[in-house]
């Protein structure tokens, strides 16, 4: 048994934290685990609350207030619904977006970056947005520079409605 660990408690004494064996792995990065997720996940019949537990490194939490942190799948749980503009990659990264791919935009030929997004489609698919680079190295979501975004979204909107329409049965199809 290893004791390694001496807190300080808030009375003025000190415990000593042992452990038997490793410890363990941070669940999202396989580092040596520090911290537990203080996400609310409900609530014991005394009231107390059921947090999370989730082993994570310090690399991936998420601190959200004095000596609490949420690990990287309820950090998403905590932030806004809509991302600030500009971010930087860093700031992408911390909210869960990954870079898939880069290229140029078919209408105006600017530079642009795909991101997948972090929240999941109901067939299990990732949501892809476009990004451009400023000049600072920051990125900025492309629909809202791009000069021919009216014309994109006319295009989507003729797209979804001619997917609305009932298809016609082919010739020889029998109709009962």
């Amino acid at each position: 048994m290893r004791c390694s660990e001496r807190i300080k408690l808030p009375g003025g004494g000190t415990a000593i934290v042992c452990f038997s064996g490793r410890r363990p792995k941070c669940q999202f990065c396989r580092n040596e685990s520090t911290l537990e997720c203080d996400y609310p996940v409900g609530q014991t019949l005394g009231g107390d609350p059921i947090t999370c537990d989730a082993k994570m490194c310090a690399s991936c939490a998420r601190p959200v207030g004095a000596d609490r942190d949420h690990c990287p799948d309820h950090s998403l749980h905590t932030s806004r619904k809509t991302i600030r503009n500009p971010l930087t990659r860093k700031e992408l990264d911390r909210l869960g977006y990954k870079f898939f791919a880069a290229g140029n935009c078919r209408s105006c030929q600017a530079r642009i970056e795909w991101f997948t997004t972090p929240n999941k489609r109901p067939d299990g698919s990732f949501p892809k947005m476009p990004m451009t680079v400023r000049e600072d190295d920051r990125l900025i979501n492309h629909w809202t520079v791009c000069p021919d975004r009216a014309a994109w979204r006319q295009a989507n909107k003729q797209h979804a409605a001619r997917a609305g329409e009932k298809k016609k049965p082919e010739q020889g199809a029998l109709n009962f």
